[in-house]
Protein backbone atom coordinates (compact mmCIF):
# COMPACT_ATOMS: atom_id res chain seq x y z
CA UNK A 1 0.00 0.00 0.00
CA UNK A 2 1.29 3.46 -0.94
CA UNK A 3 2.92 5.40 1.72
CA UNK A 4 0.53 8.05 3.46
CA UNK A 5 -3.01 5.93 2.39
CA UNK A 6 -5.05 4.71 5.00
CA UNK A 7 -6.97 1.66 4.34
CA UNK A 8 -10.78 1.25 4.79
CA UNK A 9 -13.60 -0.03 2.41
CA UNK A 10 -15.71 3.61 3.13
CA UNK A 11 -12.83 6.15 3.98
CA UNK A 12 -12.93 9.25 1.95
CA UNK A 13 -10.92 9.25 -1.23
CA UNK A 14 -9.13 11.99 0.07
CA UNK A 15 -7.57 9.89 3.14
CA UNK A 16 -6.84 6.87 0.53
CA UNK A 17 -5.38 8.21 -2.27
CA UNK A 18 -1.58 8.45 -2.77
CA UNK A 19 -0.01 11.60 -1.55
CA UNK A 20 2.00 12.24 -4.40
CA UNK A 21 -0.72 11.54 -6.84
CA UNK A 22 -3.21 13.87 -5.11
CA UNK A 23 -1.53 16.23 -3.04
CA UNK A 24 -2.21 19.40 -5.45
CA UNK A 25 -5.86 18.68 -5.84
CA UNK A 26 -8.44 20.76 -3.73
CA UNK A 27 -9.50 18.78 -1.00
CA UNK A 28 -13.21 18.50 -1.41
CA UNK A 29 -14.91 15.79 -1.17
CA UNK A 30 -16.75 15.86 -4.92
CA UNK A 31 -13.52 16.55 -6.20
CA UNK A 32 -11.50 13.27 -5.13
CA UNK A 33 -15.11 11.01 -6.18
CA UNK A 34 -14.46 12.96 -9.79
CA UNK A 35 -10.38 12.36 -9.55
CA UNK A 36 -11.50 8.78 -9.30
CA UNK A 37 -12.82 8.67 -12.37
CA UNK A 38 -9.96 10.44 -14.23
CA UNK A 39 -7.59 8.34 -16.39
CA UNK A 40 -4.69 11.15 -15.92
CA UNK A 41 -5.32 10.22 -12.21
CA UNK A 42 -4.95 6.78 -12.51
CA UNK A 43 -7.93 5.42 -10.83
CA UNK A 44 -6.50 2.16 -10.34
CA UNK A 45 -3.82 3.50 -7.93
CA UNK A 46 -6.45 4.90 -5.75
CA UNK A 47 -8.87 1.63 -5.66
CA UNK A 48 -5.38 -0.16 -4.79
CA UNK A 49 -5.08 2.29 -1.95
CA UNK A 50 -8.03 0.81 -0.51
CA UNK A 51 -10.89 3.24 -2.18
CA UNK A 52 -14.00 1.91 -2.17
CA UNK A 53 -15.75 1.67 -6.01
CA UNK A 54 -19.09 2.77 -4.86
CA UNK A 55 -18.62 6.06 -2.56
CA UNK A 56 -20.72 8.77 -3.54
CA UNK A 57 -20.09 12.42 -4.13
CA UNK A 58 -22.88 15.32 -3.03
CA UNK A 59 -24.69 14.95 -5.90
CA UNK A 60 -25.63 11.58 -5.61
CA UNK A 61 -22.65 10.16 -8.53
CA UNK A 62 -20.62 7.16 -8.48
CA UNK A 63 -17.15 6.57 -9.81
CA UNK A 64 -18.66 4.54 -12.35
CA UNK A 65 -20.87 6.85 -13.70
CA UNK A 66 -18.64 9.65 -13.95
CA UNK A 67 -16.29 7.70 -15.85
CA UNK A 68 -18.37 6.20 -17.95
CA UNK A 69 -20.23 10.00 -18.41
CA UNK A 70 -16.96 11.26 -19.86
CA UNK A 71 -15.79 8.05 -22.09
CA UNK A 72 -12.82 7.12 -19.98
CA UNK A 73 -12.51 3.37 -20.54
CA UNK A 74 -9.95 2.86 -18.70
CA UNK A 75 -11.35 3.66 -15.51
CA UNK A 76 -14.61 1.78 -16.06
CA UNK A 77 -12.59 -1.28 -16.51
CA UNK A 78 -10.55 -0.46 -13.37
CA UNK A 79 -13.71 0.68 -11.48
CA UNK A 80 -15.45 -2.49 -12.35
CA UNK A 81 -12.70 -4.78 -11.71
CA UNK A 82 -12.63 -3.42 -8.19
CA UNK A 83 -16.25 -4.23 -7.74
CA UNK A 84 -18.39 -0.99 -8.63
CA UNK A 85 -21.77 -1.65 -8.94
CA UNK A 86 -22.96 -2.05 -12.26
CA UNK A 87 -26.07 0.28 -12.35
CA UNK A 88 -26.14 2.75 -9.46
CA UNK A 89 -28.62 5.49 -10.74
CA UNK A 90 -27.89 9.55 -11.49
CA UNK A 91 -30.22 12.24 -11.72
CA UNK A 92 -29.32 14.77 -14.94
CA UNK A 93 -30.75 16.46 -17.48
CA UNK A 94 -32.19 13.02 -18.88
CA UNK A 95 -33.86 12.17 -15.89
CA UNK A 96 -32.53 9.05 -13.82
CA UNK A 97 -29.85 7.60 -16.09
CA UNK A 98 -27.43 4.79 -14.98
CA UNK A 99 -24.20 4.42 -16.06
CA UNK A 100 -24.71 2.78 -19.59
CA UNK A 101 -26.97 5.35 -20.29
CA UNK A 102 -24.35 7.84 -19.57
CA UNK A 103 -21.90 6.61 -21.38
CA UNK A 104 -24.38 6.08 -24.23
CA UNK A 105 -24.60 9.90 -24.73
CA UNK A 106 -21.19 9.90 -26.52
CA UNK A 107 -20.35 9.17 -29.85
CA UNK A 108 -16.96 8.65 -29.24
CA UNK A 109 -15.36 5.29 -30.11
CA UNK A 110 -14.41 5.35 -26.26
CA UNK A 111 -17.30 5.60 -25.40
CA UNK A 112 -18.85 2.74 -27.56
CA UNK A 113 -16.04 1.19 -25.81
CA UNK A 114 -17.60 2.02 -22.00
CA UNK A 115 -21.01 0.99 -23.34
CA UNK A 116 -19.36 -2.45 -24.25
CA UNK A 117 -17.53 -2.93 -20.95
CA UNK A 118 -20.77 -2.07 -19.03
CA UNK A 119 -23.12 -4.82 -21.17
CA UNK A 120 -20.13 -7.47 -20.43
CA UNK A 121 -20.01 -6.82 -16.98
CA UNK A 122 -23.93 -7.26 -16.53
CA UNK A 123 -25.62 -3.90 -16.95
CA UNK A 124 -28.98 -3.36 -17.61
CA UNK A 125 -29.65 -3.10 -21.06
CA UNK A 126 -33.61 -2.63 -20.81
CA UNK A 127 -34.66 -1.31 -17.66
CA UNK A 128 -38.55 -2.06 -16.89
CA UNK A 129 -40.51 1.13 -17.59
CA UNK A 130 -42.07 1.75 -13.90
CA UNK A 131 -38.55 2.13 -12.42
CA UNK A 132 -38.96 5.72 -14.67
CA UNK A 133 -34.98 5.27 -15.73
CA UNK A 134 -33.99 6.71 -18.94
CA UNK A 135 -33.46 3.47 -21.81
CA UNK A 136 -29.79 3.52 -22.64
CA UNK A 137 -30.58 3.17 -26.71
CA UNK A 138 -33.01 6.29 -26.17
CA UNK A 139 -30.02 8.15 -24.63
CA UNK A 140 -27.75 7.46 -27.45
CA UNK A 141 -30.65 8.46 -29.98
CA UNK A 142 -30.66 11.91 -27.90
CA UNK A 143 -27.36 12.74 -28.16
CA UNK A 144 -27.04 11.27 -31.82
CA UNK A 145 -24.54 9.13 -30.47
CA UNK A 146 -25.25 6.24 -33.83
CA UNK A 147 -21.76 4.15 -32.48
CA UNK A 148 -23.37 3.37 -29.40
CA UNK A 149 -26.76 3.30 -30.66
CA UNK A 150 -25.11 0.23 -33.21
CA UNK A 151 -23.43 -1.48 -29.80
CA UNK A 152 -26.40 -1.21 -27.73
CA UNK A 153 -28.97 -2.71 -30.62
CA UNK A 154 -26.11 -5.42 -31.77
CA UNK A 155 -26.69 -6.47 -27.93
CA UNK A 156 -30.58 -6.26 -28.04
CA UNK A 157 -31.69 -3.41 -27.15
CA UNK A 158 -35.62 -3.03 -27.10
CA UNK A 159 -36.33 -0.57 -30.42
CA UNK A 160 -39.88 1.22 -28.68
CA UNK A 161 -38.47 1.67 -25.91
CA UNK A 162 -39.08 5.53 -25.04
CA UNK A 163 -38.59 8.11 -22.45
CA UNK A 164 -39.55 11.81 -21.53
CA UNK A 165 -42.40 11.22 -24.59
CA UNK A 166 -40.27 10.24 -27.66
CA UNK A 167 -39.60 6.93 -29.18
CA UNK A 168 -35.72 6.39 -29.73
CA UNK A 169 -36.65 7.04 -33.42
CA UNK A 170 -38.25 10.50 -32.55
CA UNK A 171 -34.96 11.08 -30.55
CA UNK A 172 -32.49 10.68 -32.66
CA UNK A 173 -34.56 12.69 -35.80
CA UNK A 174 -34.96 15.51 -33.10
CA UNK A 175 -31.39 15.23 -32.89
CA UNK A 176 -30.73 15.20 -36.23
CA UNK A 177 -28.52 12.09 -36.74
CA UNK A 178 -29.29 10.45 -40.06
CA UNK A 179 -26.92 7.67 -38.82
CA UNK A 180 -28.82 6.54 -35.66
CA UNK A 181 -31.88 7.10 -37.98
CA UNK A 182 -30.91 4.34 -40.33
CA UNK A 183 -29.87 2.53 -37.51
CA UNK A 184 -33.48 2.12 -35.80
CA UNK A 185 -35.61 1.42 -39.12
CA UNK A 186 -32.79 -1.29 -39.97
CA UNK A 187 -33.82 -2.88 -36.33
CA UNK A 188 -37.42 -2.12 -36.77
CA UNK A 189 -38.48 1.01 -35.39
CA UNK A 190 -41.94 1.76 -36.24
CA UNK A 191 -42.84 5.06 -38.39
CA UNK A 192 -45.90 5.22 -37.33
CA UNK A 193 -45.11 4.98 -33.29
CA UNK A 194 -46.55 8.01 -31.12
CA UNK A 195 -44.86 9.31 -28.30
CA UNK A 196 -46.92 10.17 -25.46
CA UNK A 197 -47.45 13.48 -26.85
CA UNK A 198 -48.99 12.00 -29.73
CA UNK A 199 -46.15 13.30 -32.49
CA UNK A 200 -45.41 10.87 -35.14
CA UNK A 201 -41.95 9.09 -34.99
CA UNK A 202 -41.65 9.31 -39.04
CA UNK A 203 -42.79 13.19 -38.55
CA UNK A 204 -39.33 14.11 -37.19
CA UNK A 205 -37.30 12.09 -39.40
CA UNK A 206 -39.28 13.07 -42.48
CA UNK A 207 -38.60 16.83 -41.70
CA UNK A 208 -34.79 16.13 -40.70
CA UNK A 209 -34.37 15.67 -44.54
Amino acid sequence: MPEGAARHPNAPLAQLAPRRIVSSLPRTGGKWLKAASSPSLAPQLLLEAGASPNVRDARGDAPLSLAAAHGHAAAVGALLQAGAETDPVSMGELGMITPLGAAACGDSSEHASCVSLLLAAGAVLNPPSELGLAPPLWCAASAGAARCVAVLLAHGAHVEAGHMGRTPLMAAAAAGCPGSVWLLLEAGAALEAAGSDGGQGWAGAAFMW
